[in-house]
């Protein structure tokens, strides 16, 4: 059985300037398909924490929906067709707010599960680490613009050259950690590509402890150790597969 937990936190950059959590994350289960995902709303726009949520909330909501389709498809079909998706949900809401829909723009990263069947997607800063038999690996680095402060979003017009798209088998993989660019300088070391064993043990507590309950563990860790990395919202969110399961 495949269990979640993640956190956010507001960064004291925000709380100095008075402004939301940009960072979100979600989880869906549908059936026997299980997604997460995470979206890091852009600083500079007005309405990036509700486009935060309604990328995650729509991506969760379309994978689960549809699983099996998307998993045939070609990776540019996905990419189109999960873009329009966010893309109609966003235009939606800049109507009701009477402004343009790069004022909700975020980041997108999220995981769908089903079987032994995983989908990755990548659009953004953030990154993705897997634990491969024991061994904490990059799965999808974080895409910056031409200024290392300057990523990619749903928004993003050439959207299809820097959205990722991966899917296989799960095979040695017991789990997925996705991170938004402020988790990512607490728990990533980008030149070497070293995570921080925090993770593992993140996942570990999942063996043994509701997710609800290593959920706030994690947001308690990540409120006492992360403002020391950096002053911006931070969040994670973790799929381990359990010991129970691993050994079926």
């Amino acid at each position: 059985m495949w269990k979640i937990a993640g956190a956010s936190i507001i960064g004291s950059s925000h709380i100095k300037n008075k402004t939301p959590c940009q960072d979100f994350i979600c989880s869906l289960t549908r059936g026997d398909v299980i997604c997460i995902a995470l979206a890091d709303g852009a600083g500079s726009c007005k309405y990036s924490d509700i486009g935060a949520v309604i990328s995650c909330t729509a991506v969760t909501e379309h994978l689960t929906a549809d699983f099996d389709r998307f998993f045939s498809m070609p990776q540019s079909v996905i990419k189109h067709r999960i873009i329009h998706f966010i893309r109609t949900r966003l235009g939606r809401k800049a109507k009701a707010l009477n402004t343009n829909k790069s004022e909700l723009s975020s980041t997108l990263l999220f995981l769908a599960l089903k079987g032994d069947k995983y989908l990755l997607g990548h659009l953004g800063d953030g990154v993705i680490c897997g634990e491969d038999k024991g061994k904490l690996v990059l799965l999808s680095a974080p895409q910056n613009g031409e200024f290392a402060n300057t990523t990619y979003f749903v928004t993003t017009k050439n959207y299809q050259d820097h959205f990722k798209i991966s899917y296989g088998n799960v095979s040695e993989l017991t789990s997925f950690f996705l991170m938004s660019d402020g988790a990512a300088e607490a728990l990533y070391h980008k030149k070497k590509h070293i995570f921080s064993r925090a993770l593992k043990t993140f996942a570990a507590w999942l063996d043994s402890y509701p997710s609800d309950e290593v959920s706030a563990a994690i947001e308690s860790n990540m409120e006492s150790l992360f403002p020391k990395h950096t002053s911006d919202d931070c969040s994670i969110i973790i799929a381990h597969k359990s010991i129970d399961d691993a050994e079926e």
